[in-house]
């Protein structure tokens, strides 16, 4: 309500924030910097809700020109006063925080102690735990550097508590390394390898056909190419005339095989219309050897 001009009698809707007030002007205060009005609130609204008429006054002032008032002014710098003396107010008495700290003090000691006090019974009992292993460790340390109390060092020494223990040290036994021309085992493996090859090769002279064969011939000749064939195998492999250089037989292709179905009169079927419109094509984007475009021409694909 910045700037506000009204005069009695009337209406206003004052936005509070959180409420809506409706009422009416009943007093006008007027100042240069900022005018006053009292509002007599008939009725005040909140989201969703709304409550029965209830009828009190109070006092508005132009909002951003309050602190500008001298009123407003005045009543700041009193505050500003009295902030330093309700500071010192809040403050509490030096012996107050002092009995407070060797309150806290106490309360630590207590708990550090009544720990410790656990732990020595636990190593009287004689448990064993990563907590007492640390525990014994502090206060050897403690004794040393002077700062164990003598409470605990008499308690301690009533349980014959070994101050200066040394570390056992686990003997070191040598033994002698036997140095192996050959590892175990490894006489096995080639041994089962040489055995592989030489079963190979005895299928292979006999004529039997499987993958393990292919295979072996195949590595067959990709070492004598590389030369890492052994002599005795590659003189094994000559004595059968082993086709080291041997060409691969292309077999018959599915485009062959769909055309040998074309000649046999096997037309109506959807793969090979689909063989076919793909040939013609490719053959339209030349993308066709020419031994397939004479092949389509003998069949009457092609013209």
């Amino acid at each position: 309500m910045n700037y506000m001009k009204y005069k009695v009698g009337d209406k206003v809707k004052y936005d509070g924030g959180d409420w809506w007030f409706y009422g009416t002007v009943s007093a006008v205060f007027e100042h240069s910097i900022c005018p006053c009005y009292r509002l007599n609130v008939e009725r005040m609204e909140k989201k969703y809700c709304k409550f029965s008429i209830t009828q009190f006054e109070f006092e508005l002032e132009a909002v951003g020109e309050v602190e500008k008032s001298p009123r407003a002014i005045e009543e700041k710098r009193q505050m500003i006063r009295q902030e330093p003396e309700l500071e010192e107010k809040k403050k509490p008495e030096p012996e107050k925080v002092e009995l407070i700290q060797q309150q806290v003090k106490m309360q630590r000691l207590r708990k550090t102690t009544d720990a410790w006090d656990k732990n020595l019974e636990l190593y009287r009992n004689g448990k064993k735990s990563n907590v007492l292993n640390a525990w014994k460790s502090k206060n050897r340390k403690d004794y040393l550097t002077g700062i164990l109390s003598k409470d605990k060092i008499e308690k301690l020494m009533e349980i014959n508590f070994p101050f200066d223990v040394e570390r056992k040290i686990k003997p070191i036994t040598i033994t002698e390394k036997v140095e192996l021309t050959q590892k175990p085992g490894k006489e096995s493996t080639k041994r089962k390898k040489r055995d592989a090859w030489d079963d190979n090769f005895e299928a292979y002279t006999k004529g039997e056909k499987s993958n393990l064969i292919n295979t072996w011939v195949s590595y067959n000749r990709k070492q004598y190419k590389d030369g890492t064939l052994p002599d005795d195998k590659f003189e094994k492999l000559v004595e059968i005339n082993f086709p080291f250089d041997a060409e691969k037989k292309i077999p018959n292709n599915s485009w062959d095989r769909q055309l040998e179905e074309w000649k046999k009169g096997d037309r109506k079927s959807i793969k090979i219309q689909q063989w076919k419109q793909r040939s013609i094509r490719k053959f339209v984007e030349g993308k066709l050897s020419s031994d397939r475009i004479a092949k389509l021409k003998e069949v009457g694909i092609l013209k």
